[in-house]
């Protein structure tokens, strides 16, 4: 049986502890009413941090569906790392520049 992208995802979700790849903040997998108590988090912050499945490597760049080009990243992190902007950076340099933006308390 092949395994559709949401088990890949679901896979390196817990695999990752339920932490995002890159900022490595909580991610919501599941309903949300519970991530939202245990974290005091309004709706739309917990919707920012909605579990989805991120490629390492883009299929328009050669990547595929397998377990070790798919991640789980929050929502927000995933939509950044796409834009025009940070387009041109691989997973690891976005990675970085997540990093250290955290520190940096941006």
């Amino acid at each position: 049986m092949a395994l559709t992208l949401k088990h890949r995802r679901l896979r390196a979700h817990a695999h990752q502890g339920g932490l995002c790849f890159y900022c490595c903040l909580p991610i919501c997998e599941g309903d949300m009413q519970p991530f939202r108590r245990r974290y005091g988090l309004t709706a739309r912050d917990a919707e920012s941090l909605l579990s989805t499945a991120e490629h390492l490597v883009a299929h328009k760049d050669g990547g595929t569906d397998g377990n070790s080009n798919v991640v789980a990243a929050c929502w927000t992190c995933n939509q950044r790392r796409h834009q025009r902007k940070n387009g041109d950076l691989d997973w690891l340099q976005f990675r970085a520049l997540v990093q250290n933006r955290i520190r940096q308390r941006k």
